[in-house]
């Protein structure tokens, strides 16, 4: 248990010290805006509904941010009630978990470099098959799989979200989309921890992960019908230069 608790915290360690290295590498400066918050975010909600793929990133982010906050509200319960598990196996797929993540932020721009902006629609598309396996296997060694796999696609649909906001986003918006962007995810999160828990009464955790994944791809099929009704990619921006 206490290697479990050192490996842990490494895996925060490694990821807080690569997070603090690309933001100084990447870093991106938000200009001054003046006036009322609510003001500069009606400002952003109105550029976003004419600015086409924006509405798209923002609601990727939201769904990234729905995944992590699912896994952190169920894991404990997905361990100890149905698999039956103990103190050490909920260390260790946390640390799958976490592991996964620091392994998605750090490869999000190798990811960025090979799909471009399909980045979102891989890791969408991950995000869905990893939480139907989460709700379909029982064999531990194959859930920290799963569980790794899960952390890797979310947070690279994090930081791939982010990246196109900060690269695609005139100067002059930046600051405001960022704010609409934390409204949005913290009403995600929020949302999707209660629906969780209020479904872990309810069901188990297992059909919570299947209907996790099944709403993640019927939304992945939504965007891809509607991005070949109208001819053009779900993100139209400038393609990503990583």
């Amino acid at each position: 248990a206490v290697l479990c608790f050192i490996i842990n915290a490494l895996t925060y360690l490694v990821s807080a010290i690569a997070y603090a290295l690309l933001e100084r590498l990447f870093r991106a400066e938000l200009p001054a805006t003046s006036g009322a918050y609510w003001p500069q975010i009606k400002a952003a909600c109105r550029f976003v509904s004419h600015q086409p793929g924006m509405l798209s990133i923002l609601v990727f982010s939201m769904i990234g941010s729905a995944s992590y906050r699912l896994v952190i509200t169920i894991l404990p319960i997905y361990v100890s009630r149905d698999l039956g598990g103990d103190n050490n196996l909920f260390t260790l797929m946390n640390v799958a978990f976490i592991a996964g993540g620091a392994a998605g932020g750090i490869c999000v721009w190798r990811l960025l470099k090979t799909f471009g902006q399909w980045t979102a629609v891989v890791t969408f598309a991950g995000i869905a098959f990893f939480s139907l396996l989460l709700g379909l296997l029982d064999q531990t060694g194959l859930l920290m799989i799963a569980l790794f796999g899960m952390g890797f696609v979310t947070i690279a649909l994090l930081s791939a979200m982010n990246s196109l906001i900060n690269t695609t986003s005139p100067q002059a918006m930046l600051g405001r989309i960022v704010s609409l962007q934390s409204i949005m995810a913290a009403m995600s999160k929020a949302i999707s921890a209660s629906g969780a828990g209020f479904l872990a009464e309810l069901t188990t955790s297992h059909h919570i992960f299947l209907i996790f994944g099944l709403l993640v791809g019927a939304g992945l099929a939504i965007l891809a019908l509607a991005s070949w009704t109208q001819a053009r990619p779900v993100l139209t921006h400038a393609p990503i230069n990583a």
